[in-house]
């Protein structure tokens, strides 16, 4: 049977390079290739009302992770071996993982300074590893590069579709993540997966999903986001850490899912085609958070900021939506200048104050 010889990294763009094969063992994304392939070209930065609109790379491919003081990306192109993730902190960029094929989600855990990844791409001709969750310790303070091979929590073949992981928040560092998995094989059987940090066992919690993609997790609630081979996504929420909530549908994105993040606010944001979405956790109302890229693929929320990848263009940005001060703030803040302006220009009319006359 023919299958999408596809290789998920977290880029629209290698998506548009999937072809139709028959591999035994290939990961099918079909359902975003055909978004990305007839996406328009993004002529200028996407739009968020209320949040001011930053570049802060001009070529991420995969996920990005904030922590620690620094900015984690994927760089590459995917392929055996092509791809790395490097660190940009204080204006120096510094490459501390190589060997990768085609990189999945990041996740970085402050508490142990450890990055979390995932690589789909062990089926690449000479990939010396793959399909696998990776750590990196000391991932602020790394000087030189580490190969992922020596890096695996579980065996290579483990998870040949992983697509997103999320660090359990229940547990100490990296005893225990979420991962999804989008499948190797056509039509999609994508799963949702428990893997322990410790051991390497991966464990099944939730099959019969598609295109299964971004994960979040909020207290103790698990959202789970799949693209559907029909068109379309949906978000689903689990129960976790004591929590016996089933696996039930949150809401649906006409746009697909791609990945998921939890908001300051506690609302959801996803990657949806061409635009970042608003999800409320309780109704699963949907509106709209930005518009204006060729197709969302990555995202990461640190504190009231958003950073989210373009990944439909030649070249994929890095972009971060910072909110803008409410008007009231600015305001209150624009009377408190006037005023501390108007006591220093009295000061400065007045003088010293001259001694009395002893006449």
């Amino acid at each position: 049977m023919l299958r999408f010889a596809c290789r998920c990294s977290r880029s629209a763009r290698d998506f548009s390079r999937c072809v139709v094969s028959s591999q035994p063992h290939a990961l099918a994304a079909g359902v975003l290739l055909l978004a990305v392939a007839f996406a328009p070209a993004a002529l200028a930065a996407p739009i968020a009302p209320g949040y001011f609109v930053s570049e802060l790379a001009p070529d991420v491919t995969g996920d990005v992770a904030v922590g620690g003081g620094a900015l984690f990306v994927g760089t590459g192109s995917f392929g055996a071996g092509t791809m790395s993730i490097v660190r940009i902190q204080g204006g120096v960029t510094t490459t501390i993982v190589t060997g990768l094929n085609a990189i999945a989600g990041l996740a970085y855990d402050a508490d142990s300074d450890q990055l979390f990844f995932g690589d789909n791409g062990g089926n690449f001709p000479g990939a010396t590893t793959g399909d696998a969750l990776y750590a990196l310790a000391g991932a602020t303070t790394a000087t030189t590069a580490t190969a992922a091979s020596a890096l695996r929590i579980t065996a290579d073949g483990a998870l040949p579709g992983v697509a997103d992981l999320v660090l359990d928040p229940t547990l100490p560092a990296g005893d225990g993540l979420f991962a999804t998995d989008a499948s190797s094989s056509f039509p999609p059987a994508g799963l949702l997966a428990a893997v322990d940090g410790a051991t390497g066992a991966v464990s099944t919690l939730v099959s019969g999903l598609e295109f299964a993609a971004g994960l979040a997790v909020d207290g103790d609630i698990l959202y789970v986001g799949d693209a559907l081979l029909a068109g379309g996504g949906r978000v689903s929420t689990l129960g976790i850490a004591g929590n016996s909530a089933p696996f039930s549908l949150l809401t649906t994105l006409p746009g697909g899912v791609f990945d998921l993040e939890v908001m300051a606010d506690g609302a959801l944001v996803a990657s949806s085609g061409g635009t970042l979405v608003r999800i409320d956790p309780v109704s699963g109302a949907v509106s709209t958070f930005a518009t204006g890229f060729a197709f969302a693929t990555g995202l990461f929320v640190d504190g009231a900021d958003v950073y989210a990848l373009e990944g439909g263009l030649g070249t994929n940005p890095l972009y971060r939506f910072t909110p803008v001060p409410e008007p009231a703030s600015g305001a209150l803040l624009s009377v408190g200048l006037l005023a501390l302006g108007a006591r220093r220009r009295g000061a400065s009319r007045i003088g010293p104050r001259r001694p009395r006359s002893a006449c």
